[in-house]
């Protein structure tokens, strides 16, 4: 058995095929259209769709000029919110030091429940007007907001005295929530959509391999902002720090304007007609899709807070300040290096069970490196933050492919869509109830909890695989 015939698909229905065909619906459906559209309307409908058959290239120039332009625009915007550990350590210490760590991971939760939660929302919006507008305003939205934080510092040059106690700090909480949190976070979520989904415009066999690529992006930026970070901050304050990240973001998405390139109209010849849902409840009477998602959940609840209070947790270990900054640099290469892996595996293994493995991996690697890590063991520390990168960036990759596989491709969009609409609300509350772990139970417990909780995950993926099967559990196949 191997995933073309299992496991794939409602029903069993394979999904994956170099020809997505546009198929005569039944003799149910045609009456279901005569009282609205006419007999004579519908049948040239039906006509055209089913003649119509539209290839996907797997390859070729403008293809992986697409892959190019949808890493760049990842790599903007999910590789500077990777690096939002070093923006928190900072705000924490500077402008809202009156501020506890979970007031302070709000922003950094509203921008991630956003950026998930809007993201999946104009899902429809790309399906029906492909990714060149849609792109273009939320790289502008994007832009005007990291403008807007640069003039949020504590330097002399900056408006007023935004880190003097009072309503002047109060003042500095309300704009960062506004610009980081709210247009950051919002026109991320048209970005990283537009950037992931045009992807399946030009790849089927090998869109595992491709959505690992756009997705490493979120890793080297992950790599080279809080690098750059760390030097800056220090020399040229918040203000010009920020302002040279957006510059590199503008830089970036200038590219990803220029290289992306959807086929709206060649998918969308001879649909019929209708609205597509976004979330639907329904889905949720499919039990592989439920426990897909209760794991996607908890690796994603897992993965946003160690992002957010990783430099937190180094700190409150007694390691330095540089040390996070590195820290949070070496577990976004490692990040690097597992979605690119990862995805062209689970072309041959399959995405669920590539899920499953690096998952028992993950939790080895929390409760064998991470709890004995401390300032004497500095090298044990960064070979788990690379490891623990590379596992945690496999799954973040391959999660929506897992979600492809328990669908058809034109519902693909209602069940990511009810996913991770569900998945944005752990994460939204991630940042804020693990600096709050941090403070009130210590490290080492947070540190335990955590590996606790990819367990649930890994639990929750093998009951869907276990539920693909039919219940009756196959070590050798391929889902």
């Amino acid at each position: 058995m191997t995933r073309r015939e299992k496991g794939t698909g409602v029903a069993g229905a394979p999904i994956d095929t170099l020809t997505l065909q546009k198929k005569s619906p039944s003799e149910a459906d045609v009456a279901a259209h005569d009282d609205s559209d006419g007999s004579a309307s519908l049948s040239r409908r039906l006509s055209a769709a089913s003649s119509l058959a539209v290839t996907v290239p797997d390859g070729g120039a403008r293809a992986w000029l697409t892959v190019a332009g949808s890493t760049a625009a990842v790599t903007a915007t999910f590789g500077i919110i990777n690096s939002v550990g070093t923006f928190q350590r900072y705000l924490a210490t500077h402008q809202l030091r009156s501020f506890s760590d979970r007031d302070v991971g709000w922003i950094a939760g509203v921008n991630l429940f956003l950026c998930l939660f809007l993201g999946v929302q104009c899902g429809p919006l790309f399906d029906r007007y492909g990714p060149r507008w849609l792109l273009a305003g939320a790289s502008v939205v994007f832009v005007a907001g990291m403008t807007g934080m640069s003039f949020l510092g504590c330097s002399p040059l900056s408006r007023g005295n935004l880190c003097a106690p009072g309503l002047q700090t109060h003042r500095a909480y309300a704009l960062l929530m506004l610009t980081w949190g709210v247009l950051c976070g919002a026109a991320a979520a048209v970005i990283t959509t537009t950037a992931l989904a045009v992807t399946a415009h030009w790849f089927d066999k090998r869109r595992g391999l491709a959505a690992g690529i756009v997705y490493a992006g979120s890793s080297v930026g992950g790599v080279a902002f809080p690098l750059l970070m760390r030097a800056t901050l220090a020399t040229l304050g918040w203000d010009w720090t920020v302002r040279i990240v957006m510059l590199i973001a503008l830089a970036l998405l200038l590219v990803a304007n220029a290289f992306i390139t959807g086929r709206t109209k060649e998918l969308n010849a001879g649909r019929l007609g209708g609205k597509t849902k976004v979330i639907d409840l329904s889905c949720f009477r499919d039990m592989r899709f439920v426990w897909a998602t209760l794991g996607i959940a908890m690796f994603e609840f897992v993965v946003s807070s160690a992002v957010g209070e990783l430099p937190s947790w180094a700190a409150a270990r007694g390691f330095d300040e540089s040390t996070a900054f590195a820290f949070l640099a070496v577990y976004n290469a490692g990040s690097l290096v597992g979605r690119i892996v990862a995805g062209a595996v689970s072309d041959l293994y399959g995405s669920l069970n590539t899920v499953i493995a690096v998952l028992v991996c993950s939790i080895a690697v929390i409760y064998g490196l991470w709890i004995p890590v401390s300032t004497d063991r500095l090298v044990l520390f960064y070979v788990f933050a690379a490891l623990f990168g590379m596992s945690t960036g496999s799954i973040m990759s391959m999660a929506p492919v897992c979600i492809s596989q328990l669908c058809k491709p034109y519902n693909f969009g209602r069940y990511l869509g009810t996913s991770y609409s569900l998945v944005s609300f752990f994460c939204f509350f991630s940042i804020p109830v693990s600096a709050e772990i941090l403070d009130s139970l210590g490290p080492r417990v947070f540190t335990i909890l955590f590996g606790a909780f990819l367990s649930i995950a890994l639990a929750a993926f093998c009951t869907s695989r276990w539920a693909c099967l039919g219940y009756r559990w196959k070590w050798k196949a391929i889902i």
